[in-house]
């Protein structure tokens, strides 16, 4: 039988679940996946260093991953060292969508966070489906977990 701490905590875990996880895109790599194409009419040996980069290069992003939960974004980077970090929402103090135009043609976009973390103080989301619904979506967890919190932002210069 649980007790009142034990449900405390099962509906903390609960309320932390994953609501959307994010991945970057492969289309990122593509500029290491033409060189190596290029590299294979000219050298054997090249195209075979170049395709070492493009396989290194396409593990980091596969390994790179963007969780967000009710009141957090976890973000998880890392082959053989993994390194997590946890942004709170409300520490979100500004959003910058970024679309050049290889971007736009492929569908992906670059997402700046810029937070009064202390270990992470900009967070880029690189290479995302859905810009900028991700960023509305972001924008207002900022906005209602500030309300929520009672956190209220003061720059000072």
């Amino acid at each position: 039988m649980m007790n009142n701490n034990d449900l405390k905590i099962a509906k903390q875990f609960d309320s932390n679940s994953q609501l959307i996880v994010d991945r970057p895109s492969q289309w990122l790599n593509i500029g290491y996946f033409l060189l190596t194409i290029c590299l294979t009419f000219v050298s054997m040996e090249l195209a075979f260093i170049s395709l070492i980069i493009l396989i290194w290069k396409s593990l980091v992003l596969y390994f790179t991953k963007w969780s967000y939960t009710t009141d957090t974004i976890l973000e998880r980077v890392g082959v053989f060292n993994v390194t997590t970090d946890e942004i709170q929402f409300f520490r979100i103090k500004d959003l910058r969508l970024y679309q050049p135009l290889l971007y736009r043609i492929v569908g992906i976009s670059r997402l700046i966070l810029i937070t009064s973390d202390k270990f992470k103080p900009v967070l880029v989301l690189n290479g995302i489906r859905n810009g900028k619904r991700k960023r509305d979506m972001l924008k207002a967890l900022a906005i209602s977990s500030r309300r929520e919190m009672g956190v209220k932002e003061f720059d000072v210069r």
